[in-house]
């Protein structure tokens, strides 16, 4: 399945303090069927997913369009982690962006609070074998942890890291109640922060090199999830594409101004 890119760089520095302000996001319990089912449910809204300073936040989760899936029931989440199911041989493009609550409709205004943040997310259960796999490839700069001892292959691209889970082990668990990864998960898990911005933009594929109908789930944990002792990666892809979300915000502001344009 062949994906859109958009490449314009994405996200604009915020100014720096001494102390930044570091948070985690809680997702919530909820469910979503028809998440990627067609090009009317490609965002998922996550309401008060974590209060800095007073100020709530809330997240979006959005693909650049639709893809296959093969079962559905697997689209939820719970304060840990969001999961996301696709069938094999699938890549989708998604933006993870934190909105300001109290501006609009609580999805307009991208979080800036005008003071330096950091902020973190942790794709879990990276596996697979030499037939059918996870990989992640991270398109937004910022600092990937992985353990010392990971077993996950690790190649930098020009457009960002890529994290694959082939040949790695059939099954790791993917229990994550406990809120804390084990040893082995810890070999299939990638952590990721970045600074001052507002989004996180990363491809999922659903690797296969047989004909399958069968499908894989890509988990997004919190950053609440850590990694003991970790190797640190820098990722700086050369263009970061634009979040999913950002197109009709930028349609908006296009007939604004176009608007004013004709008025003056």
């Amino acid at each position: 399945m062949s994906i859109r890119y958009l490449a314009l760089a994405c996200c604009v520095a915020l100014p720096t303090t001494v102390s930044a302000a570091t948070f985690t996001l809680d997702f919530a319990d909820a469910t979503f069927a028809d998440f990627g089912s067609n090009a009317s449910n490609l965002n998922l809204n996550f309401d008060s997913v974590a209060t800095v300073n007073g100020d709530v936040i809330n997240a979006q989760l959005s693909a650049v369009s639709p893809w296959l899936r093969n079962n559905t029931s697997r689209n939820e989440s719970d304060a840990n982690a969001v999961q996301v199911n696709a069938q094999r041989g699938e890549t989708v493009q998604f933006s993870l962006t934190l909105f300001a609550d109290g501006l609009g409709d609580g999805y307009t205004s991208t979080y800036n609070p005008g003071t330096s943040f950091d902020w973190a997310v942790t794709f879990l259960d990276l596996d697979g074998t030499t037939t059918t796999w996870d990989q992640v490839l991270i398109r937004s700069e910022g600092t990937a942890e992985v353990a010392q001892d990971t077993l996950l292959n690790i190649e930098q691209t020009a457009d960002g890291v890529l994290f694959s889970g082939e040949d790695t082990v059939g099954n790791v668990s993917n229990d994550i109640s406990s809120g804390t990864l084990t040893g082995a998960q810890q070999q299939h898990a990638v952590r990721f922060t970045v600074e001052n911005t507002s989004s996180i933009i990363f491809d999922y594929t659903s690797v296969t090199t047989v004909a399958s109908t069968s499908g894989r789930n890509l988990i997004l944990g919190s950053g609440s999830f850590s990694i003991d002792d970790p190797d640190l990666i820098n990722v700086a892809p050369a263009v970061v594409p634009l979040p999913a979300s950002a197109p009709l915000m930028l349609a908006g502001l296009g007939a604004f101004f176009a608007l004013r344009r004709r008025k003056g």
